[in-house]
């Protein structure tokens, strides 16, 4: 299905860049995806279960202020994926979908750390008592 809709959308398909590559993993357990990660994006539209046990996974697969699109689960399931999401350092940014099959845009902070000379919007010396928080 990926392959047909690449085809329609006149994506090409193969390495490098402006091209999809496709794999066929469980998760992220295949050696192209850890390769070529972090991703700017990942999107997975899967149910609330896997979703929360991925977390860790697809936080690692997710480059710093990376985007995470997650789908396939209902309303009442969204909480703990959220949870799950937060844990791992994603912050919601957006809610869409319908009602009973919500769509989540969650964005991965960036970490600041004593190896960062400066902050987006802040400047701090390492001396600075909050250098170093998300």
């Amino acid at each position: 299905m990926t392959r047909d809709n690449a085809g329609i959308n006149n994506v090409p398909l193969g390495r490098g860049g402006g091209r999809l590559a496709l794999a066929v993993a469980p998760g992220t357990d295949h050696t192209a995806i850890r390769h070529r990660a972090p991703y700017d994006l990942v999107i997975a539209n899967i149910l609330a279960g896997p979703l929360i046990t991925l977390a860790p996974d697809i936080a690692a697969a997710t480059a710093p202020g990376g985007h995470a699109i997650l789908a396939g689960l209902i309303a009442r399931q969204m909480e703990p994926v959220l949870a799950a999401y937060a844990a791992q350092g994603f912050r919601l940014a957006a809610r869409g979908g319908s009602a009973e099959w919500p769509c989540l845009l969650l964005i991965k902070r960036r970490r600041y750390g004593w190896r960062r000379k400066e902050r987006a919007f802040h400047r701090a010396s390492p001396s600075d008592a909050t250098f170093g928080s998300w």
